[in-house]
C-alpha cells in the first residue's frame, strides 16, 4: 500500500497489520526508501541496457545475413548476365556469319549472271564493291545500274562467256561443288561458306534443298 493509503487507514481507526505497520515505517524514512527505490531503479535500467545491447546483437546478426544472401543474388545475377552476353554475342555472330555466307552465294551468283551477259572474274571482289556502293541485292534496278557501272569502270574483270557448241571443249561449263556429305537442312554456317568456296551458287544450293524436300 501507499503511505497515503496507510495514514488513511490509520485516521479512520483501523489497526495495522505487521506488514502494513512494516510498510508504514520504511515509507516513514524518507532516505531508506529513496535507497530502495533507487536500487530498484538500477536493477531495471541494468535490465533495459541487456535487453537492448541483446536487441542490437540480433539486428546486427539480421543485417549480416541480409548482407551476405544480398551479396549472394549479386554474384549470380552478375553470372547469368554474362553468361547472357556471351550467348547474346555469339548468337550474333553466328548470325553474322549466316548473313555473309547467303550474301557470298547471291554475289556468286550475281558474277555468272548479271545484267551485262559478261562474268565477273573476281566474285570476293565484286562483293567488295558492292558493300562499298551499299547495294541492296533485292533491288533489281539498283543491281542492274551498278553492274552496267562496274563494266564501264571495269571491263578487265569482265569475261564474255563462249558460246556452247559440240565437242568436249566447247563453253566454259560451271565448276560444280563437292556433292554435299549430309543434308542441306543440316548444314552449319561453316558448312554453307565452305560451299561458297568451293563455288557453290544459289541455284545449286537451292536445288540441293528441293532434292531432299
Amino acid at each position: 500500500m501507499t503511505y497515503a493509503e496507510l495514514m488513511s487507514k490509520i485516521k479512520k481507526g483501523e489497526p495495522l497489520t505487521p506488514e502494513e505497520a512494516s510498510e508504514l515505517d520504511k515509507l516513514s524514512r524518507p532516505a531508506e526508501r529513496f535507497n530502495e527505490v533507487s536500487a530498484k531503479a538500477q536493477k531495471l535500467e541494468s535490465e533495459l541496457k541487456a535487453k537492448e545491447k541483446e536487441l542490437e546483437q540480433l539486428n546486427a546478426q539480421m543485417l549480416d545475413e541480409a548482407q551476405k544472401l544480398q551479396d549472394e543474388v549479386q554474384k549470380q545475377l552478375a553470372e547469368l548476365s554474362g553468361k547472357v552476353e556471351t550467348l547474346s554475342a555469339e548468337k550474333n555472330s553466328l548470325l553474322s556469319e549466316r548473313d555473309d555466307a547467303l550474301k557470298s552465294l547471291k554475289v556468286r551468283d550475281l558474277a555468272v549472271n548479271n545484267p551485262t551477259g559478261a562474268h565477273f572474274a573476281d566474285p570476293e571482289y565484286l562483293k567488295y564493291l558492292l558493300n562499298k556502293e551499299k547495294v541492296d541485292l533485292d533491288n533489281e534496278e539498283q543491281v542492274k545500274s551498278t553492274m552496267l557501272s562496274l563494266k564501264e569502270k571495269y571491263p578487265e574483270l569482265f569475261r564474255v562467256p563462249a558460246k556452247g557448241g559440240s565437242g568436249a571443249g566447247a563453253g566454259n561449263v560451271a565448276a560444280q561443288p563437292k556433292p554435299a556429305t549430309k543434308p542441306v537442312k543440316d548444314w552449319t554456317d561453316a558448312d554453307k561458306a565452305k560451299f561458297i568456296r568451293e563455288g557453290g551458287t544459289v541455284e545449286q544450293f537451292q536445288a540441293l534443298i528441293k532434292t531432299e524436300a
